[in-house]
């Protein structure tokens, strides 16, 4: 312990010593281990942190397999399901949105249907009041509800007197009799509250609707692996019983804690690599600086090397100040990473999972110093090797001449090398990314957006379940929105490009057989639309006809599909005339009468889907039931739409007051949201490759100057023998060259290989792009003639009597 203490205090000798070398190294530290810090806070938040329930890796969701495809199960499915396995405790719940009221504001929420024993599978408890019974489970039981902690705390200010009280749901009384703490809503469903799931004799008879979500708890004693292998014996079973429906049909056990992750895993993931190559760039920088020390201290090892020290003592001593240095710039990284965590969570896209679980905790700090732990090994180890086995005669000539040796002069070489790989390769990520979401916003959308606003609103069965009524409603709110002034046009749709909403139908085309799988049936996105709805949007229609006053309910049902459907349903053939039957239980086939051009409504980097549209007024009640009776107003008008809103809201409340309007927003809006988490990792890639540049030109200027500094006598000996000052200035800056050209060999063999991992995240452009790759070795020996300039100019400007007069 004296001994560690002696070399503490000692380092902190040298660095009280050598200030500006202190001050390069713990900022440059600072950087790369605050942005580590960061990003392993938000990776252990979302991805590492277990979810809040009693052995949360026995907890799993059972899922349908249809083809390759996950699916959820059908309420006779469920049913089976339950009742004969012996390794899992399964629960279910289906969402769906509800009209609030009865409580100050009318709010549009979102509920979930459960079974009794959800909350028992997940393993916990009401935070007030109870949970529900198995005999409130079936249809026909008792109205009540039990809220979620965060809905409570929004609509009833955390009130304990709230179990008892009433509230209303699409006209129907709910009674409270429970408060859930907030571990209940860990599973990211975003549920509001929770009701019991009472399945319909419909819903228990229909084998095709695949709308319940089972949660399931594996039991003692059993494995994940028996409990899968039951399940899927259970799905085989099905099968051969209800071979209509569930040939084909699988089942599987997905791990909870992926199913709450979803798509952030990836983006996450390719985050911290990112920042560890940062790091790694920041290491070699300081590398770069504590071999200078070395070879300035080369005099300071050879002469305690001659009185004895041995070795070891060396590289403790210099490992000990190495060390201590990453200590120091983990203590600024940690400041920093306080910063950059509440910067980065406040930046990811809505919706990415478990943010609240983002903090700055012990296992961040554990983190922190095991890195920064690390960081001061690696970065500090080839010095303390090289200062431990000096040449005591090279090493006290070098000392007094001023020259570093041959073999720090290599050595920083190469790490100047790798710097410029590994910033190649960040850069080349970022430039590919930079290019596609360039090529995303270049993508025509298929329609309109401009001064386009969208307002989403649903009608409660209790009122409206008869579709005329429905049908009545929509038509008068299309015919007032038409007056408000400013508005140019006005129609609705069940759901709107770039919007959450929407379903997909299966549909049989008369005069071919149906598919004996059902995976094989040919799918459709299917939109219930006004007649103004194409003309309101700017959807381009290139055959047959738009609909008429005549396509209404008792007519022939008519139907318009758009270009993607028109290529799959009927490939080289006219699909005016042709008759489809959707799987929406309608009256009768739909006969397209018309196609539309494509939209790329569900994302500008996707393709676009089939889609069918059909007037709402021919809409089957299953199609109602399936939507909430929910539809979106569409209007164009001559300004954006927050100057619209006050007028819309107030024609929604001149036809029922009660409805809440639950979604407000332009078709502007919704592109830009949709291209969003592309912008953001774009934006961090390229911050981090922008890091990695600099630091990368710190290291060949930092280079180049002991270069020069160490050569100072050799080039004043070559002024003094006659060359010409420009040809040292291109010696120096010819060295620089040199050292970039061997970064950008590596740095483009790994760029080659790295950016396959962002194959998914790229549109329009190949990983291979040349033009990025050429683009981007062009800014590197921008960056590098730049960073060599300074130290060139200064070698040029050598007076060989002042170089020589040490001699």
């Amino acid at each position: 312990m004296d001994t560690l203490l002696q070399d503490l205090r000692y380092a902190l000798r040298q660095f009280a010593r050598n200030r500006g070398f202190t001050i390069v190294a713990v900022l440059t530290l600072t950087l790369g281990i605050g942005a580590n810090t960061a990003i392993f806070s938000v990776i252990r938040g979302v991805l590492l942190r277990p979810l809040p329930f009693p052995e949360p890796d026995r907890l799993v969701l059972a899922v349908e397999m249809v083809g390759r495809g996950r699916s959820g199960v059908t309420a006779p499915d469920f049913t089976d399901w339950r009742a004969q396995s012996r390794g899992l405790d399964i629960a279910a719940l289906a969402t769906y949105d509800a009209n609030l009221t009865g409580i100050d504001e009318p709010e549009r929420v979102t509920a979930a249907r459960v079974t009794a024993n959800y909350f028992a599978t997940l393993r916990i408890r009401p935070l007030l009041g109870r949970v529900f019974t198995p005999d409130e489970e079936p249809v026909g039981g008792a109205h009540i509800t039990v809220l979620s902690h965060g809905f409570w705390g929004r609509r009833f200010g955390a009130d304990s007197s709230v179990v008892g009280r009433s509230l209303t749901l699409d006209d129907v009384p709910y009674t409270i009799v429970g408060v859930m703490g907030p571990e209940a809503e860990a599973l990211e469903n975003g549920e509001d509250l929770w009701v019991p799931l009472a399945l319909t004799r419909q819903e228990i008879a229909a084998t095709g609707a695949r709308f319940l979500t089972p949660v399931a708890r594996v039991r003692p004693g059993v494995t994940p692996e028996q409990a899968a292998a039951e399940l899927q014996a259970i799905a085989r079973r099905i099968g051969e019983v209800r071979p209509w429906s569930n040939k084909d049909v699988g089942a599987a056990l997905v791990p909870m804690s992926e199913i709450v992750v979803g798509d952030s895993r990836q983006s996450l993931l390719l985050l911290f690599g990112a920042v560890g190559l940062v790091l790694l760039i920041a290491c070699a920088n300081v590398a770069n600086l504590l071999l200078a020390r070395a070879t300035a201290r080369g005099r300071e090892s050879a002469i305690r090397t001659a009185l004895g020290a041995r070795p070891a003592l060396l590289v403790r001593q210099l490992l000990t100040e190495s060390v201590l240095l990453a200590l120091l710039g983990a203590g600024g990284g940690l400041l920093l990473s306080a910063w950059g965590t509440d910067l980065l969570v406040q930046a990811l896209p809505a919706g990415t999972p478990r943010l609240d679980q983002v903090r700055l905790d012990s296992a961040v700090l554990g983190f922190t110093l095991a890195i920064a732990t690390l960081t001061g090994i690696v970065f500090g180890l080839a010095p303390a090797l090289r200062a431990a086995r000096p040449d005591l005669v090279q090493g006290l000539t070098d000392a007094a001449r001023g020259s570093g040796g041959a073999r720090r002069h290599r050595l920083g070489a190469a790490l100047v090398v790798a710097e410029i790989a590994v910033a190649l390769v960040l850069l080349v990520s970022a430039g590919l990314l930079l290019r596609s979401f360039a090529a995303v916003n270049r993508v025509d959308p298929g329609f309109n957006p401009e001064n386009l606003t969208a307002v989403r609103i649903a009608l409660p069965e209790s009122r409206y379940g008869q579709p005329g009524r429905t049908v009545l409603f929509y038509e008068g709110l299309v015919a007032r929105a038409r007056d408000v002034p400013g508005v140019r046009e006005a129609a609705v749709s069940s759901s709107v490009p770039f919007g959450s909403a929407g379903f997909n139908l299966s549909v049989t085309i008369e005069g071919r057989p149906a598919p004996t799988r059902p995976e094989d049936s040919p799918m459709v996105f299917p939109r219930a639309v006004s007649a103004s709805y194409f003309r309101t949007l700017g959807i381009r229609l290139l055959e047959g006809r738009g609909f008429e006053s005549s396509d209404r309910a008792g007519a022939v049902r008519v139907g318009i599909i758009n270009e993607t459907a028109a290529r799959r349903l009927f490939p080289g053939e006219n699909p005016l005339g042709r008759r489809i039957t959707p799987d929406d239980n309608g009256v009768g086939p739909m006969q397209i009468v018309g196609v539309v051009s494509d939209m790329r409504g569900f994302g500008l980097a996707s393709d676009p889907r089939p889609e069918l549209f059909h007037p709402m007024e021919q809409a089957s009640s299953d199609h109602w039931d399936w939507t909430g009776r929910a539809m979106s107003l569409v209007v164009r008008a001559d300004a954006e739409g927050a100057v619209l809103n006050p007028s819309l809201r107030a024609v929604i409340a001149s036809l029922d007051p009660s409805l809440p309007i639950y979604s407000i927003y332009t078709a502007r809006t919704l592109i830009e949201r949709s291209v969003t988490p592309r912008r953001l990792f774009m934006l961090l890639i390229g911050g981090f490759s922008a890091v990695a540049l600099l630091l990368a030109a710190i290291g060949i200027y930092g280079v180049m100057t002991f270069t020069v500094s160490q050569r100072t006598r050799e080039l004043g000996i070559r002024v003094a023998l006659g060359a010409v000052r420009q040809d040292v200035f291109r010696l120096v800056v010819g060295r620089a060259m040199t050292l970039t050209g061997l970064g950008l060999a590596v740095g483009l063999l790994g760029a080659a290989a790295a950016t396959r991992l962002l194959r998914q995240s790229l549109f329009g452009v190949r990983p291979t792009d040349p033009v990025t790759y050429a683009a981007i070795a062009a800014l590197v020996c921008a960056v590098a003639l730049a960073a060599s300039w300074l130290p060139a100019r200064r070698a040029a400007r050598v007076d060989p009597m002042i170089a020589l007069r040490t001699e």
